[in-house]
């Protein structure tokens, strides 16, 4: 019996996320971008939907907020305001970039996981494939650690 684990992924980093940027525009949708780098980190539709409108805004140089964000996604043929009104906006937008990191992080999980299926199955397939894929998933999972808080503490920080 297969013990299935749901994929890994936070919908209040996610709203969170969303919420700052309603809040704080194109500013903070830049902070939050630097660590976003695909559209499917965003794991839940209606966000994902909210996140690739935002990205188009701040593409075509117009400001991204409550509004202009709704709009969008309507001409996308996604009318989701009733997500996007009930995106939280009180988070503080001097964490976006800690929301963000955790959106990426939980990414890169889901990522590291398809990647380790992929090799699996190769492995009994296409024996000379599985090399190339042993290099990919060792990409995925440098970026799964590099998206990781460092613990690593300096003696002087303690001290």
């Amino acid at each position: 019996m297969t013990d299935l684990k749901p994929q890994p992924s936070s919908k209040e980093a996610e709203e969170a996320m969303l919420g700052c940027i309603i809040k704080g525009g194109n500013e903070i949708y830049e902070r939050a971008s630097a660590c976003i780098k695909d559209n499917n980190a965003l794991y839940y539709n209606n966000n994902k939907h909210v996140w690739i409108a935002m990205n188009q805004l701040h593409k075509d140089r117009k400001d991204i907020d409550m509004i202009t964000v709704i709009e969008k996604c309507k001409d996308m043929g996604h009318s989701i305001a009733f997500h996007i009104t009930g995106l939280d906006v009180e988070p503080s937008i001097h964490k976006v970039t800690e929301y963000s990191r955790i959106v990426w992080e939980r990414y890169m999980q889901r990522e590291a996981a398809k990647s380790a299926r992929k090799l699996y199955n190769t492995s009994f397939k296409k024996y000379d494939a599985v090399k190339e894929l042993i290099d990919e998933h060792m990409r995925t999972l440098e970026e799964l650690k590099n998206a990781q808080p460092n613990k690593d503490k300096d003696i002087s920080d303690i001290v």
